[in-house]
Parts: structure tokens; sequence; C-alpha cells
């Protein structure tokens, strides 16, 4: 018998609330709330999906495939966060704001899975805003000038875009008389002839990139050494991103249905000039770049690009390149990220070692390795969409960074340790490592999940 999926959404959306509250009254407790709420999250996305109890839409709610492969991928990454940083916070920060930290942390958490299980316009924004309130509220935390100045401007920033998203998403509701999405009329509303809808939704999806997705913030902060501005960057590359890959294909799938979207609208073309644009523009930085942590940024920057094209064309191969880029996003892209951060401080144990080999074996998209499935896909695609082209010249041109960027990597591994790593930075690459593996080992059921992913 499948469990309601109607009672277990509102329980898991409400449970890091409740602890929030708890954390408040037991401030010693507040990492490990936080910490468990993750890891449960993470697993139980995992039970659903391979289960298959998540394929239900109800009402203003969604728990299907495509909404628990990114609450897996986003909880796993900031439980993975917590722990790497877990030392350097308690170091940088007293008990009182190690405290609000963590409560920020789980009210984060819980504006992310109302983004991502709404089904409604409205409520979707009052999540977005809730996520951009405790965004801001974790850079607060750091007393820096850097910290301060950048909060500033995110402040603007996102204030401009969120009154920007209330005026499109009053137009929309105004045009359609509903905010809930999933209704198959709403693709009814679009013809060539009526230009109105065409230019909210993608003036929509404009400012939900620009708000998600503001790439020229990482460059010059790469340098900065403290946790919190780290954990921001791991939000600003990876969590944000993630969720603007999400709400892309969800408004694209509620507004328009795919097979519209990719017949008769001119957004595909745009999409997958973006996404091929920066991938080109990311693998030339990866090579150009003396700075490894940067290269991670460039290298994360290419897979979202990657990606976003790989949104762009409508076929049962293409979901399985997707999953397998969101696969690369976590295994190769997070964790060198992590380790480039350990490499700084002069970290290269054995444990490094394994894991900058895995690393390495991805890279250079050896058969077997999540790389060499995506490009697999992306050029099966490229051919059936008449894109071989320009798709086999973006493929391209990634396999060179990412065998220039391995043969760096491989340098690292003779590199000699100078500083050991604490427990809680072994820990959180422990887990990584668990993960990934898990990954790698089933392949075949990655496959499957990619065969549905995209075919709501």
């Amino acid at each position: 018998m499948l469990l309601n999926p109607q009672k277990i959404t509102y329980a898991i959306s409400v449970l890091p609330l409740i602890l929030a509250l708890l954390a408040i009254q037991i401030p010693t407790l507040s990492f490990f709330f936080a910490l468990a709420f993750l890891l449960f999250l993470c697993c139980a996305s995992i039970f659903f999906i391979v289960t298959h109890q998540a394929l239900i839409d109800i009402n203003e709610l969604s728990f299907n495939i495509l909404d628990l492969t990114f609450l897996t991928m986003i909880s796993t990454i900031i439980a993975i966060s917590l722990l790497f940083y877990k030392t350097k916070i308690a170091q940088q920060l007293n008990k009182k704001e190690q405290n609000k930290f963590y409560i920020i942390i789980l009210l984060n958490i819980f504006s992310i899975i109302g983004i991502i299980t709404t089904n409604n316009l409205l409520y979707l924004y009052a999540f977005i805003e809730i996520y951009s309130i405790c965004f801001i509220a974790i850079v607060a935390l750091d007393n820096g000038k850097k910290a301060q100045d950048l909060n500033i401007y995110n402040y603007l920033f996102h204030s401009v875009t969120s009154v920007l998203l209330v005026f499109c998403l009053f137009f929309m509701y105004i045009l359609f008389d509903d905010s809930s999405l999933g209704n198959s009329w709403y693709s009814l509303k679009f013809s060539s002839k009526n230009w109105l809808p065409s230019l909210l939704f993608a003036l929509f999806t404009i400012l939900i990139m620009l708000k998600f997705m503001p790439m020229w913030q990482y460059f010059y902060k790469i340098k900065i050494k403290s946790p919190l501005l780290n954990i921001f960057l791991i939000d600003s590359i990876f969590i944000r991103s993630l969720i603007a890959i999400f709400l892309l294909i969800k408004l694209i799938y509620s507004i328009f249905s795919w097979q519209l979207f990719f017949e008769n609208y001119w957004f595909s073309k745009i999409l997958l000039l973006i996404g091929s644009a920066l991938s080109i523009y990311a693998s030339f930085r990866i090579v150009s770049t003396n700075n490894l942590k940067l290269a991670t940024i460039f290298l994360a920057m290419s897979t979202i690009g990657l990606i976003i094209s790989s949104v762009n064309i409508y076929s049962l191969n293409n979901g399985n390149s997707f999953i397998f880029l969101l696969c690369i996003l976590f295994v190769v892209n997070f964790i060198l990220f992590l380790l480039a951060d350990l490499a700084k401080n002069g970290c290269c144990n054995n444990f490094i070692k394994l894991l900058l080999y895995l690393l390495i074996f991805q890279l250079l998209s050896i058969p077997a390795s999540f790389y060499f499935f995506a490009n697999w896909f992306m050029l099966l695609n490229s051919f059936a969409y008449n894109l071989s082209l320009i798709l086999i010249f973006v493929v391209a041109i990634n396999n060179v960074a990412q065998i220039i960027l391995a043969h760096r990597l491989f340098l690292l591994t003779k590199q000699k340790t100078i500083n050991k790593i604490d427990n809680w930075q072994f820990s959180a690459l422990g887990l990584a490592f668990l993960f990934s593996i898990l990954l790698m080992l089933n392949i075949n059921s990655i496959n499957i999940i990619g065969d549905n992913i995209l075919n709501f």
C-alpha cells in the first residue's frame, strides 16, 4: 500500500520548523538537529525514489521523482558542508552565534523544501523570499568587512529582483486567473499571436536565473578564508544553481508542457545558446587559471552549462544525460571544491589522494565514469535533433579542459602532507566518498531514473 504523499510532504515540510524551535530551547543540540534532519531527508528521498512511491502530484504539493532527486542532491551537499566546516565555524563564531547559524540552516532547508514541493506560484514566491532572507542572514553572522559589503550588495540585488518578480507573478495571476501550477490549459493561452504570456514567462525565467545564478559574484571571493563565506560559495554555486535549474524545468513543464515548448517556441534555442556559451567560457577559464579552487568553480559552471543545454532537448536520452550531469555536479565538482580547500592548507593524506584518483578517473571520461555516460547521451541527443556540430564542439572543449585539470590533480597527489585534516572533515569526506561509490555502483538504477525524470 502506498504511503500518503500529502501527509508525508506536510510532515517533512514542518519538521525543520519544529527542530528550529527545539534548537532555540536546547542550543547545544542545534548542530545535531540540522545534521540529523538533512540525513533523514536524504535517506527518505532515496527510499521513495527506489520504491517508486513518489510519482504522485497532489493539489498544491508535488512529491514526484524530479522533486526527490533534487532534494536528495541538495540535502546531501548541505549535510556534508556542515560536517566539513564544523570545526572552523566553531572557531569563528561563539556558541550563541553558532546556535543562530544552525537555526538559520533549518529555516533555509524549510524554504528549499517549500520551493521544490509547492505547486502554487504565490507560495513559491513566499518560499523564495524566505530562502533569500536566510541566505543574507548566514553571511550577516560574519563580522568581516568583505562579508558585510557582500551582504549589502546581495540585499540590494535580491530586493530589486523580488520587486520585479512580484509584478511578474501578479500579471501571470491576472492572465491565467489561477495561481496553481500544472494546469494543462495554461498551454492553450500561448500561441504565436499571443505574445504577452510568452513575454511574461521569459521575464519570469530571466528573474529566476538572475536571483539564483549570479555567476559574476563568485570570482573575486574565491580567496576568502572565512568558513561562512565558503558555505556562501557552496550555496551560490551548487544549491542555488540546482534550485534555478529545478524551477526552470518545473515552469517549462507546468506552463507550456514539454512538447509545446520545444516544438513551437524560440526559448529552446536561447537555452542551448546560454548553456553552450557558459560551458565553453568556463572551460577556457579552467585552462587559464592557476588557482585550483577557482578552477573547481569554473568546472561547476561548465557542468551547469551542460545541464542547461541538456534541458533544451526533449527526448528519452536527454533525461539520461541530465541525471548523469547532476551526479557529476556532486561527485566531481562539489567534492573537488572541498579537496581544493584542503589542498590550499597543505592537507594531502592517503585518503585525500584516493579521492583525487577517483576524480581523475571521472574527469578523463573513462568508460563507466559519469562523464562518459553524460557525453554519450548528449551526443545521441545531438544526432537526433540535428545539433551534432554544436554539442560535439561543446563536449570536445569540455573534455580538453577536464584532461588538463586531471593532470593538475595528478601532480597534486605528489604533494607532501603539511597539515592534518580534523575528524569532522574526515567524516564529511568519508560521507561524500560513500555516496559517490554508491552512485557509481548503481549506474543502471541511475539510468532508469534518467528514463523517467523528465517524462512527467
